[in-house]
């Protein structure tokens, strides 16, 4: 009995020892190198991907939104004429009026239409149109390629141009480019107040 417990004492301080040497021994210096060169190369690769992310942002590309869809305002292309077949000057053999205009003139109270309208007034043509001169007293239908908030000439506010004050004659010009779009060229303005000119 004797013999065993100095043999279990003797392990057990043997076994003590090499626990002891083993925690007080330095580690290798492979070991360390390898865990130093690990740390240094986790750290660059973090770095680097830092830096890196916020300049593969960049802008972009437009997105592709649909076609607009298509604006049909009747197919019929525009009958280009020279000026002179679309607008003239010169006297008519008869002029017409409504008749509570022509009550007015018999009462006196306007003078007759001749009086009234320049010697040569502005006449357009019926060769620039497209469906005749109309019904008198009927619609007058026409668009406009403008939005309009009102209608204020004083303020300049107006239907734009291709609507009805393209085609009549309301500003009092020398002359006007709107209708150019039915002329067959586009650098001779069309008449207005001045029916011609000399360049």
């Amino acid at each position: 009995m004797k013999v065993k417990s100095i043999v279990w004492k003797g392990l057990s301080v043997l076994l003590a020892s090499i626990m002891l040497l083993s925690a007080c021994a330095a580690p290798t210096p492979q070991v360390v190198i390898q865990t130093q060169v690990v740390t240094v190369k986790e750290t660059q690769v973090v770095t680097v991907k830092e830096t890196a992310e916020p300049q593969a942002a960049g802008i972009k590309p437009p997105v592709a939104y649909p076609a607009p869809n298509k604006l049909d305002v009747g197919g019929a292309e525009v009958k280009r004429l020279p000026i002179d077949q679309i607008v003239t000057y010169k006297a008519l053999p008869a002029y017409k009026e409504p008749d509570w205009v022509a009550k007015l003139v018999a009462d006196g109270k306007l003078p007759p239409v001749k009086d009234r309208l320049p010697k040569e007034p502005q006449v357009y043509l019926t060769s620039g149109m497209k469906d005749g001169i109309g019904v008198y007293g009927d619609l007058w239908r026409g668009f406009s390629a403008c939005p309009t908030a009102g209608y204020n000439d004083l303020a300049g506010t107006t239907m734009g141009w291709f609507g009805i004050e393209s085609y009549t004659s309301r500003y009092g010009a020398l002359v006007k480019t709107g209708p150019l779009y039915r002329a067959d060229q586009d650098i001779i303005p069309m008449p207005e107040i001045a029916k011609s000119w000399d360049w």
